[in-house]
C-alpha cells in the first residue's frame, strides 16, 4: 500500500518530539499536562487496506471503515479517537491528502480536519496510562511520523498553518441547481439568487420536452419537484409550464414554474455569469444549436457538461468549438491517468471536467492540468471538504451555498 504520511514542521518556543510506533506503549512526559497539540498529513491509496493509527501515549488515533448507507457508496473512513464513539463527523475519502489537527487542553481534544474544528471538543482521556480494561489496537500499522508539541494551539493558528499550505489559486464557486440550499432547485428564482450571492457560474440541470423544448429540471420525472407525475420526456411543454415547482422547498415559493433555458440563461446574462448546462437528457444539441442561433447567447457565458463521451462527440456536430465543454462524471473517467487520456479528450472537444468530490483523486487533478484542462469538483458545502478541495488545487467547486462558499475560500486563500 502506498501511504503518504508527511511531517509538518510548526516550529515554537516549546519544545516538540515525534511519536514512534515502537515506543507507542511508553506514555510521553510532554503529553501529561493535558495541553499539547498534534499535527499530521495522510492519504489513503488502497481503500482495502488497514490504515494507519498515531499513538499518542495510551491515545490511539485510527482511519476506520465508515459504514456504507448504500452499497454503491465509495469507500470512506472516519478518524477514530481513542474509541469508537469519537468518530470524526467529516468522511476521508481515498486518494487525496487530508491535514489532521489534534489539540487537547483544558481537560478536552479537539479534532481538526484541513484546518476547520469537526465537531465539539471531547473529554481528553489520560494519555499517560493504559485503558482499563486494554484495548486491543484498531489499526496494525501506525503512522510513521508526527509532530507534537506542548502547545494548545488555538482555532485561528491551525487555520493559519492549513492555509500556508494551498497554493495561491483562484477556485470558482459554481451554483448548484442555484441556491439549491435555500431556493427551490433549477427555478428561475434559484439563479435570480445565486446572481445575488455572486456566484461567477450557475450550474442549471437541463431535459427534453417531447416537443423539444429545453427545460429545467434534474430528474427523469417531475414527481419529486412539482405536484405533477410522469416523465419529462412524455410529456409536452404546455403541460409541464403548468405545474408548480416552487412550494415543495417552501410556501413562499409557490407558484413557482418550471423554467425554460431561455428564462435562465437570461438571468446568467443580466448577471454577467457563465451558465453551466448540465445535460440530464441526450440528444439536446440540436435544441441547442437553434437557442443560440435565436439568442445570440454570448458563448463566453456557455459551457456544456454532457455525461458521457459520444454525447460529447454529438454535441460537437451542433454546437462550435467556441464553447467550453467538459465532462461530467461520478467516477474519475479513466482506470489509466496518463497524457494519452487527456490528449483523446480534448481531440473530442472537452476542456475540463467535473467529477463526484467523494471519487475525485489527487492524481487525476495534476494530470487534468497537466495537460491544460479544468477539473471541477462537485458537491462541496462543509468546511473542512471545501478546503480539501482547495488542498487538492481544483478550478472549481459546485456547491448549495453560493455566498457561505465564496466568503470561505476567500479566507482560505487570504495570506
Amino acid at each position: 500500500m502506498k501511504m503518504l504520511i508527511a511531517a509538518t514542521l510548526l516550529l515554537f518556543a516549546a519544545a516538540a518530539v515525534t511519536a514512534d510506533a515502537q515506543d507507542a506503549a511508553r506514555p510521553n512526559p510532554l503529553l501529561a499536562s493535558g495541553n499539547w497539540t498534534a499535527t499530521w498529513t495522510q492519504r489513503i491509496d488502497d481503500a482495502a487496506a488497514t490504515q494507519p493509527s498515531l499513538t499518542l501515549g495510551h491515545l490511539e488515533v485510527a482511519l476506520l471503515p465508515a459504514p456504507k448507507v448504500k452499497p454503491k457508496d465509495p469507500p470512506a473512513f472516519n478518524l477514530v479517537i481513542g474509541d469508537e464513539t469519537r468518530r470524526s463527523k467529516t468522511l476521508i475519502y481515498p486518494g487525496k491528502p487530508y491535514q489532521f489537527v489534534l489539540a487537547a487542553g483544558e481537560g478536552n481534544v479537539q479534532l481538526f480536519i484541513n484546518g476547520f474544528p469537526d465537531g465539539d471538543p471531547q473529554p481528553l482521556p489520560d494519555v499517560t496510562k493504559p485503558a482499563s480494561p486494554a484495548k486491543p489496537r484498531m489499526s496494525t500499522t501506525s503512522v510513521e511520523e508526527s509532530e507534537v508539541m506542548m502547545n494548545t494551539l488555538p482555532a485561528a493558528m491551525i487555520l493559519d498553518r492549513f492555509k500556508r499550505e494551498l497554493r495561491p489559486r483562484a477556485i470558482v464557486t459554481v451554483a448548484h441547481r442555484g441556491i439549491n440550499k435555500f431556493a427551490p432547485e433549477n427555478t428561475r428564482i434559484s439563479y435570480v439568487q445565486a446572481v445575488e450571492a455572486g456566484a461567477p457560474v450557475l450550474e442549471f440541470d437541463t431535459a427534453l420536452t417531447s416537443d423539444g423544448h429545453i427545460i429545467g429540471m434534474h430528474d427523469k420525472t417531475v414527481d419529486r419537484t412539482t405536484e405533477g407525475t410522469g416523465k419529462v420526456a412524455e410529456m409536452t411543454f404546455e403541460q409541464i409550464r403548468k405545474l408548480e415547482a416552487g412550494s415543495w422547498k417552501d410556501s413562499k415559493y409557490k407558484g413557482e414554474p418550471v423554467p425554460t433555458l431561455e428564462e435562465v440563461a437570461e438571468v446568467a446574462r443580466n448577471g454577467k455569469a457563465v451558465l453551466m448546462l448540465d445535460l440530464k437528457a441526450e440528444g439536446q444539441g440540436a435544441a441547442i444549436a437553434k437557442w443560440l442561433e435565436t439568442s445570440k447567447y454570448p458563448h463566453e457565458l456557455l459551457i456544456l457538461a454532457p455525461w458521457e463521451d459520444a454525447e460529447a462527440v454529438a454535441l460537437r456536430k451542433h454546437v462550435p468549438a467556441t464553447i467550453p465543454m467538459i465532462r461530467l462524471t461520478s467516477k474519475v473517467p479513466t482506470e489509466t491517468v496518463n497524457d494519452a487520456y487527456f490528449k483523446k479528450a480534448k481531440s473530442i472537444g472537452l476542456s475540463g471536467f467535473s467529477v463526484n468530490w467523494q471519487y475525485l483523486t489527487q492524481e487525476f487533478v495534476k494530470g487534468a492540468q497537466a495537460s491544460g484542462m479544468k477539473v471541477y469538483a462537485w458537491t462541496l458545502n462543509e468546511p473542512s471538504d471545501l478546503a480539501g478541495a482547495a488542498l487538492l488545487g481544483v478550478d472549481g467547486i459546485i456547491t448549495d451555498d453560493s455566498a457561505a462558499t465564496i466568503k470561505l475560500l476567500a479566507e482560505l486563500m487570504k495570506k
